[in-house]
């Protein structure tokens, strides 16, 4: 039956302390103007080796293997990591990703008209949990295409999500940058090692943390390779227009309120678009 139980952390928590994030880039050569980001968290409750060391471990690996390969891209790629992924200052709706919030709306705002994706890694290298995706609509199609191809690198299924704001793809996709967040572990994690001392390197299955890096690079390297970049728009109109209720405006504006009005027009718009 149902078992409570009380915990109770001695911590000290300082607030006026320095934060950091890392950077680095590999400039591409056809258009070095736009960028593939990448990103992982490098802060950590606990101890952290899936949450998230296992995500800067593939960045770190995926970046190693663009340069001893000799593979030249095409476009910039940025290689990040961040810190005080749950931690906020500015009393704003995703700012507690402070770190990536910080990177995109401070030191980088031209990221928000000149980055084509962003990669983020989460946690990954759980056996037996499948692999997860938060996608902004526009990459969805072609998220789903790379799934179906490479089948073979999700050894225990895919599970796909709307782009929601616990992780730090939200911060770049609030600021305009459409992206991914790739983990390969999930509700069996978190319902027993997430955020505790468990969260070892034991814990980790290699083969499959391998598998996620190599289905990340796949990705990338699709990406980066294409002239004309897969977006979707059709998803996103047709996403925006399920969630319209114009009954609910009716009940609280009138039905003969202009601003429903012109909110059709605006839908009817961009549609044709």
């Amino acid at each position: 039956g149902p078992v409570r139980g009380t915990m109770i952390l001695d911590v000290e928590m300082a607030y006026d302390v320095d934060g950091y994030n890392t950077i680095g880039y590999i400039r591409g050569r056809t258009w070095p103007d736009q960028a593939i980001l990448f990103n992982a968290h490098h802060d950590a409750w606990f101890r952290g080796a899936i949450d998230d060391t296992s995500g800067v471990a593939m960045i770190l690996a995926i970046a190693k293997a663009v340069i001893t390969s000799g593979y030249e891209p095409e476009r910039t790629l940025v290689f990040m990591t961040s810190t005080g992924e749950e931690w906020g200052v500015e009393d704003t709706y995703y700012d507690w990703l402070i770190g990536s919030y910080y990177r995109i709306t401070r030191d980088h705002p031209e990221w928000q008209s000149e980055a084509v994706a962003l990669l983020n890694v989460e946690g990954s290298g759980f056996a037996g949990d499948p692999m997860e995706v938060n996608v902004n609509q526009e990459y969805r199609s072609f998220l789903m295409r790379m799934l179906g191809r490479l089948h073979g690198l999700t050894p225990y299924g895919f599970q796909v999500f709307e782009t929601y704001s616990w992780n730090e793809l939200w911060t770049y996709a609030a600021a305009g940058v459409p992206g991914f967040t790739f983990s390969s572990s999930g509700d069996t994690y978190s319902n027993t090692i997430y955020h505790t001392d468990k969260d070892t390197i034991e814990a980790i299955d290699f083969g499959y943390l391998r598998q996620t890096t190599e289905f990340v690079t796949r990705v990338f390297v699709e990406l980066d390779r294409m002239a004309l970049l897969p977006f979707d728009f059709g998803r996103r109109v047709a996403n925006v227009e399920d969630r319209l209720d114009y009954g609910t405006m009716a009940s609280l504006l009138g039905r003969a309120a202009s601003a429903i009005t012109a909110v059709q027009d605006a839908m009817a718009e961009l549609r044709a678009a």
